[in-house]
């Protein structure tokens, strides 16, 4: 198992992190964590167009895991993968998510995206 389904709105994936997805209005991300889960609550709003089921949004530089691990925001590096598994969990739900970037633009979605749907390909 890379990623799988645990529920209607909860998605499991390796090395220790899960997705529960709490729209319309929030995301929420935990990985494991010297004995502990880490939390990370991503923005959400739901659409009403064809292609696109739900906007998630990405504030670089701004992003800080919830206490009792707060500290300095995380960096984009620590972020990638982050954004890699929330991609292919909520794609593996069903959902169909477009990232707004508020403030400094990522350049690496092409990336993500691809990386993303390799998990879901390994999934199956």
């Amino acid at each position: 198992m890379i990623i799988e389904r645990t529920g209607n709105r909860s998605v499991r994936g390796l090395p220790g992190w899960e997705v529960d997805e709490q729209f319309p209005y929030n995301l929420e991300y935990r990985e494991d964590y010297q004995g502990a889960k880490r939390v990370l609550r991503f923005q959400a709003e739901l659409t009403n167009t064809a292609d696109v089921s739900i906007i998630l949004y990405d504030e670089p530089g701004r992003f800080r895991w919830e206490a009792p691990f707060r500290g300095e925001p995380l960096t984009h590096a620590e972020m990638h993968p982050i954004l890699v598994r929330v991609t292919a969990a909520v794609l593996l739900l069903g959902v169909r998510p477009i990232w707004e970037t508020m403030g400094i633009e990522r350049t690496d979605w092409p990336v993500i995206w691809a990386e993303a749907n390799a998990w879901l390909r390994r999934a199956e």
